[in-house]
């Protein structure tokens, strides 16, 4: 981390985590779904949702879908997790969300690739930025580097802090934006048997804006909901949010609290962002806690009587 040039470094005994490109990882994921059952159908984007009753009994109705540019696709399914981040359209059309509503902050980066291999591999860079209310990063991987910056504040502010702190990377072209929807834990997340994970959720980490984690850990959450409705034969949205409140929500005002306190002290003690991220990566602050997923929820007392909650 860097604050009036002056670096503050922080070497982990232990392995935080990996650095990857965001392309291949978003492919491994594809294919191990698809290894695992999953049918990829590309270039299909969701236009509508539309939901049938099968019968007068709730948990027995499903989904119409209409994919394609002209909506000329259709998909049924009884359950729906929403996995298409903070610009997908299963919130928008599912009304859990209204388009353009609630705070949320703002993050831009761009991938620097070299011919050559980078002398800091594996090193995580950091950068306060209190007129952004946010920070700026940089990860580098063998030949390439990622470079950007966050913040609750405008996009054309951030593209000046970008330019000035990486040196005017981006060549003169429009730099990708993505929302930062962290107050996700306070809003609804589920609608009958229509679930929505990670981004779609808003579940953002307040301070650092990293969302893998918590898209991994709802996933699990909505699989585990999905599992116990099907058993049930109740709908899915009354497990999915008992764990979302639990998990999520419960401790989310401190969580924002915390993260502000955070912030404040990275200003005045710029040494201890990097300590402040590492506690992040290692899941052991706010709402990140791990989740072993070969025995999650097995002793969860909304196992034993789902129907009086």
């Amino acid at each position: 981390m860097i604050k009036r040039r002056k670096p503050y470094t922080y070497n982990s005994k232990t392995r935080l985590g990996l650095v990857v490109e965001r392309e291949k990882f978003d492919q491994l994921i594809a294919e191990y779904a698809c290894s695992k059952g999953a049918c990829l159908k590309e270039e299909e984007p969701l236009q509508d949702i539309s939901k049938i009753f099968g019968s007068d009994y709730k948990p027995d109705s499903y989904y119409l879908l209409k994919t394609g540019k002209n909506a000329d696709n259709t998909i049924k399914t009884r359950y729906l997790i929403g996995a298409d981040g903070a610009m997908g359209k299963t919130a928008l059309l599912a009304g859990l969300r209204k388009p353009g509503k609630g705070l949320k902050g703002w993050g831009m980066s761009r991938v620097i690739k070299t011919k050559s291999k980078v002398a800091e591999t594996g090193t995580s860079k950091f950068y306060p930025l209190p007129s952004l209310g946010g920070m700026s990063w940089s990860f580098s991987g063998p030949d390439w580097t990622n470079q950007g910056v966050g913040g609750l504040f405008s996009r054309p502010l951030m593209l000046k802090a970008y330019r000035k702190i990486f040196h005017n990377n981006l060549n003169n072209s429009n730099p990708p934006f993505w929302p930062l929807p962290f107050l996700g834990p306070l809003q609804k997340s589920a609608s009958g048997n229509l679930l929505l994970i990670g981004d779609a959720a808003g579940l953002v980490e307040p301070f650092s804006g990293e969302g893998l984690y918590n898209s991994f850990k709802s996933a699990i959450l909505a699989v585990q909901a999905v599992k116990l409705a099907k058993k049930e034969n109740t709908a899915a949205e009354k497990t999915y949010n008992y764990f979302f409140k639990k998990h999520f929500r419960k401790n989310f005002g401190a969580c924002l609290c915390g993260a502000l306190l955070l912030y404040a002290r990275s200003l005045i003690y710029p040494s201890s962002l990097p300590h402040s991220i590492a506690i992040l990566m290692e899941n052991k602050q706010w709402f990140n806690h791990g989740i072993d997923s070969s025995t999650v929820y097995r002793d969860d007392p909304v196992f034993d009587n789902i129907a009086d909650r």
